[in-house]
């Protein structure tokens, strides 16, 4: 059974998915809309939202059991494998380790520190950079591929925070790296 393809089935089904410790998925129906002024019609959409909440639901592990024929325990242990195979990811000495939120929010906190970005900017962001992850095909991330997530998220946000994030990810050791960071962005 492919639980990848079960959790865009469900999705599609309008349920939730909730991943254990990391957040819920959640299939939104945004109503049909007119903007009179815009003379725009906005059909019916369905999006996925994913939320850093989670709430002990169990429905996923039900339905492994139900469609693999198992008892609730084996499609416990098979949706906690999964769930372990998706929140890895690699650092930068080749260690695994689970994919932790707060220590990316504390990362892109510190970059933005006395500067004019709220914490729910900063939230945004953090939740933009889980969203390009989870739509990944690899259960594994590299370091590297999270940081740069980071950088494009923050460029579009406040460029200073953009800098003082960079010299920390790439290891500036020299001010001409600062200048050629700086000189990058207005390409």
């Amino acid at each position: 059974m492919n639980i990848t393809d079960l959790i865009v089935e469900l999705l599609q089904q309008g349920q939730k998915v909730e991943l254990p410790e990391i957040g819920t998925f959640e299939s939104v129906e945004q109503s049909p809309r007119h903007d009179p002024d815009a003379r725009i019609y906005y059909p019916a959409t369905r999006h996925i939202v994913f939320r850093s909440i989670t709430t002990g639901d169990d429905s996923v592990v039900k339905e492994i059991a139900r469609r693999e024929c198992v008892s609730e325990d084996v499609a416990r242990q098979m949706w906690s494998n999964y769930i372990d195979a998706l929140s890895e990811k690699i650092k930068r000495s080749g260690e695994h380790e689970p994919f932790q939120r707060e220590k990316l929010l504390r990362g892109i906190m510190n970059s933005c520190k006395k500067r004019p970005v709220s914490v729910a900017d900063i939230e945004q962001l953090a939740t933009n950079v889980e969203n390009a992850l989870t739509v990944t095909e690899n259960f594994e991330v590299s370091y590297e591929q999270i940081g740069n997530l980071v950088m494009q998220e923050l460029k579009k946000l406040d460029a200073v925070a953009y800098v003082r994030f960079a010299s920390i990810y790439r290891e500036f050791k020299e001010v001409g790296e600062f200048v050629d960071q700086i000189k990058s962005m207005d390409k």
